[in-house]
């Protein structure tokens, strides 16, 4: 649908008179004071607000106080009016109807230009005879500046300023190592290289060094029974036998009174009583000679004083 042509109001709309009467069908039309109305084309209405019976007429040209090229009954029926009749540009309903038909038709055009656009991933499918509202309260216009930048809080975005808003790259490699403004440790209240790791060495060589420490320690002792050490930190399970006398073999050698207690002990253990025998002792102040006493053979005597 193609746009109407919409004219200019007048403000207040002021009014003037016809300067002699017209009858329905004049084209031509002369009023007292042309400066009253509006440049042509517009509208102009005979007659008064509250009138029973009004006409709204479009002139095409105004030459000081004549109005030609007149179409009449644009609104209401053309009839003759009278010398000294009011008119003015007054807000008529074809002002208004031709607004609204405007409007429509370019809603119109905009849902067709929108019809298949995607708006936040949802497919717009409008209908022809209601504005389309789109919320972009939460959108900004594609940014397309480049570089850094930085945002204002409110949606905005600039290109940042380098040495106000950033450090530059230059300036950064000023002050790294070997830069010529490099900063040390002690700028920024580190220990100076190596005193770390000298602290470190002096531990190390000390008693309460951790490896110190670790060396008085053995892993845990898993053997069972009786335990030997090798006088280095390690633990064996003993030999029975070799690293000592089980107490079966030990029982056979338990004094008995008024008994002569035989017996040797060999290699694993066991008792050879046709090898070696143990008689009875003796003990006294006088000396012996021996084979003159009345002792047993074997037997010992001893001598104290």
């Amino acid at each position: 649908m193609a746009q109407s042509e919409m004219y200019a109001g007048q403000a207040f709309s002021p009014q003037t008179q016809l300067n002699g009467a017209i009858t329905s069908t004049d084209t031509t039309i002369t009023v007292l004071d042309g400066a009253k109305l509006p440049a042509a084309p517009n509208y102009l209405v005979f007659g008064t607000y509250g009138d029973p019976v009004l006409e709204t007429v479009l002139y095409n040209v105004k030459t000081g106080n004549v109005l030609s090229g007149v179409i009449r009954a644009v609104e209401g029926t053309a009839q003759a009016w009278a010398n000294g009749t009011p008119v003015a540009r007054f807000f008529t309903a074809k002002d208004h109807n031709t607004f609204i038909d405007n409007i429509k038709d370019i809603v119109a055009s905009l849902v067709n230009a929108i019809k298949g656009v995607k708006v936040d991933n949802v497919l717009l499918t409008p209908d022809a005879n209601k504005v389309v509202n789109v919320d972009l309260s939460g959108k900004q216009n594609k940014i397309t500046t480049t570089g850094i930048l930085k945002g204002d809080g409110a949606g905005g975005t600039s290109a940042a300023v380098v040495n106000t808003d950033f450090a530059a790259a230059a300036h950064a490699a000023r002050h790294a190592t070997g830069g010529g403004d490099a900063i040390t440790p002690a700028n920024i209240g580190a220990e100076a290289s190596g005193t770390a790791a000298s602290q470190v060495s002096t531990h190390d060589g000390n008693s309460l060094a951790h490896s110190t420490q670790f060396g008085n320690k053995q892993n845990k002792i898993t053997a069972n029974g009786i335990l030997k050490g090798d006088g280095a930190g390690g633990i064996t399970a003993a030999v029975s036998g070799t690293d000592y006398v089980p107490p079966a073999t030990l029982s056979n050698y338990a004094a008995r009174a008024g008994a002569t207690m035989t017996g040797a002990l060999i290699a694993g253990g066991t008792l050879d009583n046709a090898t070696t025998q143990v008689r009875n002792i003796h003990a006294g102040l006088t000396d012996m000679t021996a084979g003159t006493s009345s002792l047993t053979t074997g037997a010992i005597y001893l001598v104290y004083e």
